[in-house]
């Protein structure tokens, strides 16, 4: 499963993907301009695959995965720039889900773009 996380610049989408796959991508100089983004992949533990390889003694257990895709963040008016478009309509067409990463924290050292912190507005 491939999950396509998205939202405006610094509003933690990186630190959402590092958490989830114990990644270590660097959010301070992730750059929005950025084309290449940062993909993480986390095993999925399930315990009905655990009593499986007790009762079968398979050779292998390969556990699903879950791809989390940190795409390169568009600032409002993204659709001008069609690099950038195109970019991000290629990796969330590959996308089974979306993880929508809505701001929720204040901090003087990563201001909002909009100036103004409400996820209820967005």
């Amino acid at each position: 499963m491939e999950i396509g996380i998205i939202r405006l610049p610094k509003s933690g989408k990186t630190t959402i993907s590092n958490t989830l796959t114990r990644g270590k991508a660097e959010t301070a100089a992730y750059a929005p301009a950025a084309l290449v983004p940062n993909i993480g992949i986390a095993k999925v533990q399930d315990q009905r695959l655990r009593k499986l390889e007790e009762i079968l003694q398979p050779r292998k257990v390969t556990p699903a995965e879950v791809k989390y895709v940190d795409i390169a963040a568009a600032t409002r008016g993204f659709d001008k720039n069609v690099e950038i478009s195109e970019h991000l309509i290629n990796h969330l067409s590959n996308a089974n889900a979306l993880l929508y990463a809505a701001r929720a924290f204040e901090s003087e050292n990563i201001p909002h773009i909009e100036a103004s912190i409400n996820p209820n507005a967005t």
